[in-house]
């Protein structure tokens, strides 16, 4: 396989610590391509055409309109969630080869036991069954799951969670399924694999608004636009507390160290940007960027502008006292449904020549699921930096990034 350590690092724009390889002439399968991950990685193996020479992108419909392509990747539809003689009969037309799997298909829902059942048949189907043995099996499966597996979802947990933390007990975690089909058909079929587990991801992607940073950015815009003052979604528990961020492509690149790294044979990583992020700093930091005042120092001990609360469906991990919480004092879902915000979003998007759907598009609930956990959000990045990571990006400079993309992509199309 490949070197066993990384002597010298480079940088690319904001990323530092990255590792360097001179292996080549490899073939790469990105699954679920069309994704935020996905394209990411795209964007990284499309980086190093020496090294990758053959790349299969997998995605359930057609190739992403504007996303990463080159004359040597061979974009393939297929729904994982067909059998897998159905799975097979795709990737042999195809001429799928055995290579390096990203492995980044996901399928979204609002119950857990969906999840757990459908997103084990996507990667279930996609390498066992004859079918789809017989043509491919991956040299190593490089596996993207995330903080859901230490119960990030559902409450306090122990922080900084670490890899060896123990499974939790508190419903269907389809993450563990994922985890146990690697193991299990790794060793009936001989390959290896690696799993990585970022916390939020932030990235921008055209036409793909489940992204907290498209979300966060749009609001800013219109209230800027608005003619007011910023007001932040979470409570002033969330405006102090520590949380890990993880970029997408610093991740695809962290993807990419997994799969050529020969240590890294079937282990789990934590994956973030190697600092660490308080909103009471990044918010006015982001405010400045779209040139608008800070946030006021009495937004905390005014009344609640739309308050929201919540409770998870299961106990908190960390003392299993009781369930945990989501509360907002600023729920920016209820702020992008009110007729003076979305009339200042038109008048925004026409004077700018910017896609009118992107707002009713963008993440609105997933954004205040996120700021609405007001507890600590902390991964250990021990494992992976002994065994030579060093890759970093700096997560407000991973913010206004994508805010500049994120601004290039919502343009509407000539």
């Amino acid at each position: 396989m490949a070197e066993t350590n990384h002597p010298s690092t480079h940088s690319v724009g904001i990323y530092h610590g990255l590792p360097e390889f001179s292996i080549l002439n490899q073939t790469a399968i990105v699954t679920g391509s069309n994704g935020l991950s996905g394209q990411a990685m795209l964007k990284i193996l499309l980086a190093h055409p020496d090294r990758w020479t053959n790349i299969y992108a997998i995605s359930q419909g057609p190739p992403l309109k504007g996303g990463y392509t080159a004359k040597h990747v061979h974009h393939i539809a297929v729904n994982f969630l067909a059998d897998s003689e159905e799975v097979g009969r795709v990737l042999r037309e195809n001429g799928v080869k055995k290579g390096y799997c990203f492995f980044f298909s996901y399928k979204e829902s609002a119950d857990p036991a969906v999840m757990y059942a459908e997103n084990g048949e996507i990667e279930d189907f996609s390498v066992d069954g004859e079918e789809c043995a017989d043509w491919w099996i991956a040299t190593r499966i490089v596996l993207q799951t995330g903080g859901k597996h230490y119960g990030v979802h559902q409450g306090p947990y122990s922080i900084p969670a670490e890899e060896d933390d123990p499974r939790l007990d508190l419903g269907p975690n389809f993450y563990y399924r994922q985890e146990d089909i690697l193991n299990d058909l790794g060793a009936k079929y001989g390959f290896d694999y690696a799993v990585t587990r970022p916390m939020t991801i932030i990235g921008a992607l055209k036409g793909n608004y489940l992204n907290l940073a498209i979300a966060l950015g749009l609001y800013l815009s219109v209230t800027k636009e608005l003619g007011d003052t910023p007001v932040f979604n979470g409570t002033l528990t969330k405006y102090h507390s520590a949380e890990a961020l993880s970029s997408s492509t610093l991740n695809a690149y962290f993807a990419e160290w997994c799969a050529l790294t020969p240590a890294c044979s079937n282990q789990a990583f934590n994956i973030t940007n190697g600092d660490v992020s308080v909103w009471a700093r990044l918010f006015p930091t982001l405010c400045t960027d779209f040139s608008l005042p800070a946030p006021s120092p009495t937004q905390f001990t005014s009344p609640p502008l739309r308050p929201f609360k919540a409770q998870f469906p299961t106990v908190r991990p960390l003392d299993r006292a009781e369930k945990g919480t989501i509360e907002l004092r600023n729920s920016w879902v209820q702020w992008a449904q009110e007729e003076r915000t979305l009339e200042a979003w038109k008048r925004l998007a026409k004077r700018e020549g910017l896609q009118e759907d992107a707002f009713e598009r963008a993440s609105w609930g997933y954004a205040d699921r996120n700021m609405g956990i007001g507890y600590g959000k902390l991964e250990a990045m021990g494992k992976a930096r002994r065994l030579g990571w060093l890759g970093y990006v700096d997560s407000t400079n991973n913010f206004l990034g994508d805010f500049a993309e994120g601004q290039a992509m919502t343009k509407a199309e000539d």
